[in-house]
């Protein structure tokens, strides 16, 4: 319980940014412009360094405490971290195509590997899949177009296994990583699944507005041609 409270903190952390952003108009372009080579860069910078302060924002795990400190430049090999970090290459694959999520998840990635800790690799490649996958998927079912929550949710949980299942097949030595793997499993898998889906409702409300506010221009055009 006390790691779900923890993760909740971080959620709502990405849950004030999505707000804030979706209030800019720039972010608001970018999105519905998001097939121009421009707009992916944007994008991918975007969420690429949301992610990584997401890494440095997680909570400490040492052999099965739960550590709630402050920010983390680097971690002991023994150690690993519950974070918010597929949120952010979930939602640049799910809004902005997979190659978004990929370069997105590669920047967020990296940056996990040079952190450390004993899952360091395993958490790697799981941001790197999860914003690529998530691309893939977001493409599949039209995510930006239906705003299907459903699909979000279920592609928010899809991640997390995943990352899971490379924690107990890459990270070293197995038992520490099953370990690992008890304590942050269901704190992450659901809580992130909640950013992902709190995320894509603030994101639909912005792409809303800004369609209304539209169809009121061209209204009040029509009607001064009249």
């Amino acid at each position: 319980m006390t790691l779900f409270l923890f993760m909740l903190e971080r959620v709502g952390l990405i849950i004030i940014f999505a707000f804030l952003v979706s209030r800019l108009k720039p972010f608001r372009t970018v999105l519905q412009t998001r097939k121009s080579w421009s707009s992916r860069a944007v994008l991918i910078v975007i969420f690429g360094l949301l992610g990584i302060v997401s890494s440095y924002t997680g909570i400490r795990i040492e052999n099965g405490a739960i550590y709630n400190e402050g920010l983390h430049a680097t971690l002991n090999e023994s150690d690993a971290i519950a974070n918010t970090r597929v949120i952010s290459t979930a939602i640049a694959g799910l809004f902005g195509g997979p190659i978004v999520g990929l370069g997105a998840g590669v920047i967020a990635g990296v940056h996990r590997l040079m952190l450390g800790g004993f899952s360091a690799v395993a958490c790697g490649i799981s941001t790197i899949l999860a914003g690529l996958i998530a691309g893939l998927l977001g493409r599949k079912y039209r995510i930006h177009r239906t705003f299907s929550y459903s699909h979000v949710l279920w592609i928010g949980i899809s991640v997390e296994l995943l990352q899971m299942a490379l924690i107990l097949l890459i990270a070293k030595p197995f038992e520490e990583a099953w370990a690992l793997v008890q304590v942050i499993a269901l704190p992450m898998i659901f809580m992130n699944a909640f950013g992902l889906f709190m995320f894509c409702l603030i994101i639909k409300m912005a792409v809303l507005e800004e369609e209304r506010t539209k169809a009121d221009q061209i209204h009040d055009a029509l009607q001064i041609a009249q």
